[in-house]
């Protein structure tokens, strides 16, 4: 799955991710929230830095995910430049230790989460340490939106038990709906 994604060139992934960030930026969810949780894009996956940079225009909060190896934990943490960001536990860039401000989960609005491939069922592969589905659970109030290239669709993604359906998937082609709520 990692492959089908690292198909998109260069070219067309800034091409493509800027499409996707569009539709984004267009969702009524978007234009009304407070606080947005968005990863920082890391190697191959969707760009996110021009929609975050969006979102601080537009007064809007950014929360980027910070994550915990002991607990396996994602934790929330307030952003305001990019500056603040270092390659952190597994090379994604995360909050530099002094630029740490976690926020309560019950406030963000918005969560914009990555993965390898999806399904038309809200089927999602992240990338197998399960930290966005645990997360899922204790955010319920929060409009769970994931972003990808088309080629990430696939027919059918395996699920398990504690794994987490996302309701609204926005690829460079569609939105696709899943009717399913975390």
């Amino acid at each position: 799955m990692l492959l089908q994604r690292m198909k998109v060139s260069k070219q067309s992934r800034v091409k493509k991710s800027a499409v996707i960030l569009e539709r984004l930026k267009a969702l009524e969810e978007i234009q009304q929230a407070k606080r947005v949780m968005v990863y920082v894009n890391f190697q191959d996956e969707v760009e996110t830095k021009d929609f975050i940079q969006y979102l601080w225009d537009k007064n809007i909060e950014v929360i980027v995910p910070l994550s915990d190896p002991k607990s396996r934990e994602l934790h929330p943490s307030l952003l305001y430049s990019f500056e603040e960001l270092a390659p952190g536990n597994f090379g994604v860039l995360e909050p530099i230790k002094q630029a740490i401000r976690i926020v309560d989960v019950d406030t963000l609005d918005v969560i914009i989460v990555p993965g390898l491939a999806f399904d038309r069922h809200g089927g999602r592969i992240g990338y197998g340490a399960g930290y966005y589905d645990r997360f899922f659970e204790r955010t319920p109030n929060a409009t769970i939106i994931a972003v990808a290239f088309d080629e990430q669709i696939i027919s059918e993604v395996p699920m398990e038990n504690h794994d987490k359906r996302i309701p609204l998937i926005i690829t460079d082609q569609e939105f696709i709906e899943t009717k399913f709520v975390l």
